[in-house]
């Protein structure tokens, strides 16, 4: 977290506060389905947020896995792995462990929503 003071004659002072880092994580998502394999990557700044949205178009039916993979770019040496097995009897399900919680949802229009929270 940084500011910027400025002065009215063109001068530029910053400071950063050292105690609170801001946390931003880097997701790789690795889509599986029958026909190819694809990958998006998102930076993001919050511990809970929505990840894949309709903007997205990514079709729930099409979905076979997903492999997630979390970097915290402040500590990348801590890295986060998950891999999910898309389940189509359900619209909506949740998938957790210790560090991490997920939920896959089907939404309008038959496109998938994945909303996270990191649980560090």
């Amino acid at each position: 977290m940084s500011e910027s003071l400025y002065e009215t004659r063109n001068n530029k002072y910053s400071y950063s506060n050292q105690e609170v880092p801001e946390k931003i994580y880097l997701f790789e998502l690795n889509f599986i389905n029958s026909k190819n394999n694809y990958i998006i990557r998102k930076i993001k700044s919050l511990s809970c947020d929505k990840l894949i949205s309709l903007e997205d178009q990514i079709r729930f039916k099409d979905l076979q896995k997903i492999k997630i993979t979390i970097i915290n770019v402040n500590n990348p040496k801590k890295s986060l792995e998950m891999k999910i097995k898309i389940n189509k009897n359900k619209n909506s399900f949740f998938i957790s462990n210790k560090n991490i919680q997920f939920e896959i949802s089907k939404i309008t229009m038959g496109y998938t929503e994945i909303n996270y929270q990191i649980l560090l």
